[in-house]
């Protein structure tokens, strides 16, 4: 989260609230794409939404301009990993209370 607002920062960070327009994030947004983190770009439009929308329901904004853009970025390709359905894949550790996974060698 303090990495995300730090990328923020860095474009819009001395700007007012209301100077921030949905074309000054979405250079913001597309600058991160451009390097090809695309989950980056994406989490830090939802934490900027977020803070928008505070400063809606605060009345310091009139409105959360993130919304616009929820279409204009590439979405990240979600990868599903498979889940482990043997039961002797887990080690109970009775010292901590966790499982521990293994590899069979």
């Amino acid at each position: 989260m303090e990495r995300h607002l730090k990328l923020a920062n860095q474009d819009f960070g001395r700007r007012l609230i209301s100077g921030i327009t949905a074309p000054l994030i979405l250079k913001a947004l597309q600058d991160v794409e451009a390097k090809s983190n695309y989950e980056t770009a994406y989490r830090l439009r939802a934490r900027i939404g977020s803070v928008f929308r505070y400063a809606v329901s605060s009345g310091i904004a009139e409105s959360d301009p993130t919304y616009a853009l929820r279409d204009a970025l590439i979405r990240p390709t979600r990868v599903h990993r498979a889940a482990i359905i043997e039961t002797k894949a887990f080690r109970w550790s009775e010292g901590d209370r966790s499982f521990h996974t293994w590899a069979r060698g």
